[in-house]
């Protein structure tokens, strides 16, 4: 079924940031959130990724509503279901790519191993697994975070403006990863500037100002 959001807000103090955002994103689609700087994309994408609260209304997965569900429940759903990968890629500079894509050390396990090996072969950095993270360029890190969501075949990928500040060459890589993973079934929700990037996805959603 995928994702679905009904009527959402979200307030920071007395201002009100945006009010009635209902939107739909199918297993297997993409969806773009589109809008000017300051509007909000950002924070929307947290709301439907239940790292924020909402204000208002509802959001559901796979036509289960979430809004009552509580931390321990929110927690196992991220562990079993979701990645996120955050405008600056959310790893650990002072480990190595294999941990940033397992999160786990020594990789002990033979099957752990193949897996993180197929994940960075897929992101073509199947030669530097062993490479600090801060050895890698901006490009290298972002797939190094979609490298972490293709090891965890997550059914859910959110991703907050995946090819900013890359030049053309690895934001197209990027653009190709992400829609791989809709390729192969995920259902990935993308904040974004890159008009070219959400032009390739399913559906576009644009945020606008109060």
């Amino acid at each position: 079924m995928g994702l679905e959001a009904n009527d959402l807000s979200m307030k920071i103090g007395a201002r009100t940031l945006f009010q009635g955002v209902s939107l739909q994103c199918p297993k297997g689609n993409s969806l773009a959130i589109v809008g000017e700087s300051g509007v909000g994309k950002t924070t929307l994408l947290n709301i439907l990724a239940l790292i924020l609260p909402t204000h208002s209304g509802t959001i559901s997965f796979d036509g289960v509503e979430a809004q009552a569900w509580n931390e321990r429940k929110i927690r196992k759903f991220w562990k079993e279901k979701v990645s996120f990968i955050l405008q600056d890629a959310g790893l650990d500079d002072s480990e190595t790519v294999a941990y940033n894509i397992t999160l786990k050390h020594g990789l002990p396990w033979r099957h752990t191993q193949q897996e993180a090996y197929a994940a960075a072969q897929q992101v073509g950095l199947a030669d530097r697994l062993e490479s600090q993270i801060v050895e890698l360029s901006g490009g290298e890190q972002r797939r190094v975070a979609i490298a972490r969501a293709i090891y965890k075949q997550a059914d859910y990928l959110f991703a907050d403006e995946p090819t900013a500040s890359l030049d053309d060459t690895n934001r197209q890589l990027v653009q190709d990863l992400l829609l791989e993973q809709v390729a192969k079934g995920a259902t990935v929700i993308i904040a974004t500037h890159d008009l070219t990037l959400a032009a390739a996805c399913d559906q576009t959603y644009t945020l606008t100002k109060i």
